[in-house]
Parts: C-alpha cells; structure tokens; sequence
C-alpha cells in the first residue's frame, strides 16, 4: 500500500517526508493518480506517464479492437459506470495537492491520449500545478532515444524543482 510505503520510508529514514514523489507509468500512471487523489497530503510531487483517469472515457476512447476486454478487466461502462466513475482519480482532482507532470505519446493505442488531455485541462481549471510533455510520435511509453532523453530529463528537472 503506498500510504505505508511512504510512511516506512519516512520512519526508516530513507527519505524525507517533504521530498517524496510518487511515479509511475500505464496501470502505475492510474496508480500515481489514485495515490495524488486519495492521499493528498502524503506527496510532495508527482510523474504520471500514460496513465488512465477516467475509466468511463477511458473504455469509450479504447479502440474497438481492444474494447471488450477492457470491458472484462475493468467492467463494462454501462452496467459499472457507477464503479468506474468511483474509482477514477479525475473525479478527486479537486484533492491534488502537490504539483503533477503528465507525459503522453499522441499513437497510444492502448491508452488514449484523451485521458492524458482532460486531466491536464481538469487540472488547469482547477488551478493546480500541471506540466505537460506531448510526443507526437510515441505511443504507450517512449522508445525513441531522443523522446526518452527529453522526457527522463523533463522528469529530473521538475523533480528537482518540486522536491
């Protein structure tokens, strides 16, 4: 659980409560987005890298082929939309506390990008702090060298800044 991660990281002198970061990419990106939204005051600054913030547009955007059994391992959005509207991070952005870097590839197939924009825009609206790094020839990670080397230092700087 990443409530007491952070907590063990703290007691066992790892790390400083106000310099802890959570991170994380695809399913890790939804989980960066959870731990930002449900415990807000445990996190200093966040990277959230294609990750899904709403699963009801999440399942609406996924491209037909994939579709179904997204259905199957996250429910369908008719019958769950209840559940799914529950457990996206987007509906607690208003909770966000720390400042977030979203990073995104524009061919994402399994992942849209959408959910990476209508965080950022939420985010925007609200006020909070968002930077946003867009490839426009990446899909869901970065396997191009020049993309990595600019997302990983993107992601250096705004730690650095953050921490």
């Amino acid at each position: 659980d990443l409530e007491y991660a952070q907590k063990w990281l703290v007691s066992s002198g790892w790390a400083a409560e106000d310099r802890i970061a959570v991170m994380g990419g695809s399913y890790g990106g939804f989980m960066t987005l959870s731990a930002i939204t449900t415990y807000p005051d445990l996190w200093k600054a966040a990277v959230e890298l294609f990750g899904i913030g709403d699963f009801l547009t999440f399942l609406e955007n996924t491209g037909s082929y994939r579709r179904r059994q997204r259905s199957f391992e996250y429910g369908d959005p008719v019958e769950d939309a209840e559940f799914l509207r529950e457990i996206s991070p987007i509906h607690r952005a208003d909770a966000i506390k720390c400042p977030l870097m979203a990073l995104h590839g524009a061919r994402d197939p399994r992942v849209p990008i959408s959910e990476t924009e209508k965080l950022v825009a939420t985010l925007s609206e609200l006020g909070q702090t968002v930077e946003y790094v867009r490839f426009e020839d990446e899909g869901h990670g970065f396997v191009k060298r020049p993309n990595r080397i600019t997302a990983y230092t993107a992601i250096a700087d705004f730690l650095d800044a953050n921490l």
